[in-house]
C-alpha cells in the first residue's frame, strides 16, 4: 500500500571521526531536517560514519538505492582524512577524476603553483554534475541522486539553498496544539482520531512551555483539507480547558 505521506524520500550522511569522537557537535543534521520537512521532503534515516572510503562508499550506496535524494556532510577538504569523493566514486564503481573547471576555480583562489592536497578539491566522482549559483563561492557536487556538501554548516547551508532549487517534494501543512494533559490520558483519544484519519500524520510530545509542561500534538499531511478536518477533530474531542494554544 503506497504510504499516504511524503512521495520524496530522503537520507542524511554525516560523514567525520571528529563527530563520532565527540571533538565537534554536529550543526547540519538539524538544519537539513528542517529544510527538508518545509520543502515536503521525508527524512527517513541519518547515520554518522567515519571518514573511511569502505564504509562511506557502502553507505552511499545502501541509501542511494533506498531513498530519492541523499545529502553528504563533511570530507570534500584537502587533508588525508578528506574521502568523501574515493568514497563515493568506489560506492558507483567509477574514478575521482580532476575537474578542469574546479581545478581554475582554485587556481584563482590560491595561485599558480597548487600543490596536490589544492588540488585534491577538484575531484569529482567520474560523471558527476556541477550547479552552479551567484550565491556559491564553489559549485554544487552532485552524483546521480547524491549530493555532496561540505561540513562547514555556513557553506553546506548555501549549498543545500541551492540544491532545494532543483528538486522537488511534495506540499506539506501543518498544524500544533498545545494540550494542559498526561499523555497517558490522550493516548486513547489520540488513537480513534489516528484510525479516523489515515491522511494526517498525528505525533504527541512532551514540552516545557514557559515553564509549564504541556503535551504538544503535531499535525502533517500534503492534504491541506484532510489536514484542517483532523485539526477540528482533535479540537472538538478535547474540553477546551484543556486546550492552551492552537498553532496553525
Amino acid at each position: 500500500m503506497k504510504s499516504p505521506f511524503a512521495e520524496k524520500t530522503a537520507g542524511i550522511i554525516i560523514i567525520g571521526n571528529e563527530i563520532l569522537s565527540g571533538m565537534v557537535q554536529d550543526q547540519n543534521t538539524p538544519f537539513m531536517a528542517r529544510q527538508l520537512r518545509q520543502s515536503g521532503i521525508e527524512l527517513r534515516q541519518v547515520t554518522v560514519i567515519p571518514d573511511n572510503v569502505e564504509e562511506i562508499a557502502r553507505v552511499v550506496m545502501e541509501f542511494s538505492r533506498k531513498y530519492d535524494f541523499v545529502f553528504t556532510s563533511g570530507g570534500l577538504g584537502p587533508t588525508h582524512d578528506d574521502v568523501t569523493i574515493e568514497g563515493v566514486s568506489e560506492a558507483f564503481l567509477v574514478k575521482p577524476v580532476l575537474n578542469t573547471y574546479l581545478a581554475n576555480l582554485i587556481h584563482e583562489r590560491f595561485g599558480s603553483d597548487l600543490n596536490t592536497e589544492q588540488l585534491k578539491m577538484a575531484l569529482v566522482p567520474q560523471g558527476a554534475d556541477l550547479i552552479g549559483h551567484e550565491m556559491l563561492r564553489f559549485p554544487l557536487i552532485r552524483y546521480r541522486n547524491v549530493f555532496l556538501y561540505p561540513g562547514v554548516p555556513k557553506l553546506l547551508r548555501e549549498k543545500l539553498f541551492v540544491t532545494l532549487q532543483h528538486i522537488e517534494g511534495c506540499p506539506t501543512f501543518y498544524a500544533k496544539i498545545f494540550i494542559d494533559d498526561r499523555e497517558s490520558e490522550v493516548a486513547p483519544l489520540l488513537n480513534e482520531v489516528v484510525e479516523d484519519n489515515e491522511e494526517t500524520r498525528i505525533g504527541s510530545y512532551l514540552v516545557e512551555d514557559q515553564g509549564q509542561f504541556l503535551l504538544l500534538l503535531t499535525l502533517q499531511s500534503h492534504n491541506k483539507l484532510k489536514l484542517d478536518v483532523t485539526l477540528s477533530d482533535l479540537i472538538d474531542r478535547f474540553p477546551k480547558e484543556k486546550i492552551i494554544r492552537v498553532e496553525h
